[in-house]
């Protein structure tokens, strides 16, 4: 069978799938449920079992959609591919979230030579592309304990709060079933088929501008990185800070503030040469909180 011959039957069959799923509404198993009001809001994330759905239009042709992806149509492809398990992602292995598309895309097909490394220009990402890209080229997703059976939930979102374009991250954490964190996360390296990991050892911690909004004074949150020793889910590099209700703050935690935490980690040093991922973490304690973030970037301690 040609090639052209059977992606014209993969397309009919797509068509014939997408007649019976407007027919026939299915629900998804596990995935949270988005408020009406914003499902349709470009840039909109409710965070899921998986990490989080991209709202998509109603209107979206599904066959044309797969033709994109293939890349028979279109352009460059477009693949979701943050990993996100539990905690702050998998060991390294990368996952297709199978997420919709929304107004991002032109960001997404921008090559690889149009962004700096986050190790080059020393910013992870100050807010100046469509969400959820990153100013260094990688993306931003967002996951919650659900995926090990925990009950917090949250949405991840990029709007203007407080005066500042943000990624707003809208935690409602919960203990139960050994649960209780809500996160924004993003891979470090630019290109993973080069190399998944970037070395940020020329500079002296993580600095970034972040604003709490909740009902207490003040609020702690982490930082989790990890490295090439956090190969199994639960590893990362912790840090703790603290931020006052209402007020942007800007944050700076050198590399020595970070401990190891799970397998890997706790045996090793943070080595600040093989950096892969970082979050920003609401963890281990029930809260109902907002942690909005308006730039991050690596540290200089002479700044």
């Amino acid at each position: 069978m040609t090639n052209s011959l059977l992606i014209a039957l993969i397309v009919l069959s797509l068509l014939a799938l997408d007649h019976g799923l407007q027919s026939s509404s299915l629900p998804i198993r596990g995935w949270s449920s988005a408020p009406t009001s914003r499902a349709a809001t470009p840039g909109y994330c409710a965070i899921s079992r998986s990490g989080f759905n991209l709202s998509a239009s109603a209107g979206d042709n599904k066959a044309m959609t797969f033709l994109k992806k293939i890349g028979k149509v279109g352009g460059t492809k477009v693949d979701f591919t943050n990993a996100i398990g539990v905690d702050e992602g998998s060991g390294g292995a990368k996952i297709s979230t199978n997420s919709a598309k929304c107004d991002h895309d032109v960001a997404i097909k921008k090559a690889k030579h149009a962004y700096r490394s986050c190790v080059d220009s020393g910013t992870i990402d100050d807010l100046t592309e469509s969400f959820p890209i990153t100013s260094s080229g990688t993306q931003w997703a967002g996951v919650t304990d659900k995926t090990m059976g925990g009950s917090s939930s949250g949405l991840l979102v990029r709007e203007e709060f407080q005066g500042r374009m943000s990624n707003v991250l809208t935690a409602n954490v919960r203990l139960e079933n050994d649960g209780g964190f809500v996160q924004m996360v993003t891979d470090l390296a630019l290109d993973p088929s080069v190399s998944n990991m970037v070395d940020a050892s020329k500079f002296d911690g993580v600095e970034f501008d972040a604003i709490y909004m909740g009902d207490a004074d003040k609020e702690n949150f982490n930082v989790h990185l990890k490295d090439c020793n956090c190969n199994r889910q639960f590893s990362s590099y912790r840090a703790t800070f603290e931020l006052p209700q209402g007020q942007w703050t800007t944050v700076r935690l050198p590399w020595s503030r970070f401990d190891g935490f799970g397998w890997g980690a706790v045996e090793n040093l943070l080595d600040q040469s093989t950096l892969r991922r970082i979050g920003l973490v609401a963890i281990g304690k029930e809260m109902d909180v907002s942690l909005a973030l308006s730039s991050i970037r690596f540290m200089l301690d002479q700044q």
